[in-house]
């Protein structure tokens, strides 16, 4: 890890479960490792990187395993968007992650199904609060409850156009 105010590298604790394109996200000073896969393995499994501790933690695993998915933070809640599923197609679902209270809910589905995300930061705000109002009013039990109610019917979990 590069130390900013000294501009050297400092070794780290190693992560726990090795993973290749997974998401990472930030919070309260925290490093936030979300899924990917290892080999053939496909990892729903999550680590957090305490940085003054230096250690490595397993939190919550997300609902369903997912790779190369958005990633976004806001109000100390992580949003896993899209992404691909251990099925390999391309997902519509959103996932949030609470890090208050070690949980993964589902909010809502992008209009269509989304992978090979890489930014971190730039998912549209706009888009995070208008998948949350459609959550306003819900109880937490309908909240929960798996994504696949939120696909559009007939969907089969291909991209338009795909063979």
């Amino acid at each position: 890890m590069i130390n900013n105010s000294t501009d050297k590298l400092t070794e780290t604790a190693p992560i726990i479960e090795r993973r290749q394109d997974a998401m990472v996200s930030v919070v309260d000073n925290k490093i936030y490792l979300i899924g990917g896969y290892q080999g053939s393995v496909f990892l729903a499994s999550c680590e957090v990187y305490d940085i003054e501790g230096n250690n490595w933690d397993f939190v919550s695993p997300m609902p369903r395993p997912r790779y190369q998915a958005g990633c976004a933070v806001l109000n100390r809640k992580i949003y896993v968007c899209g992404g691909w599923g251990d099925d390999g197609q391309a997902l519509a679902t959103v996932e949030c992650y609470d890090v208050t209270t070690d949980t993964w809910s589902c909010v809502a589905s992008l209009p269509t199904p989304s992978a090979a995300r890489s930014s971190s930061i730039m998912f549209p705000r706009k888009q995070i609060e208008k998948l949350l109002k459609k959550q306003r009013g819900k109880s937490d039990v309908e909240k929960t409850v798996s994504c696949a109610h939120l696909l559009p019917q007939g969907y089969d979990g291909r991209l338009a156009g795909a063979s």
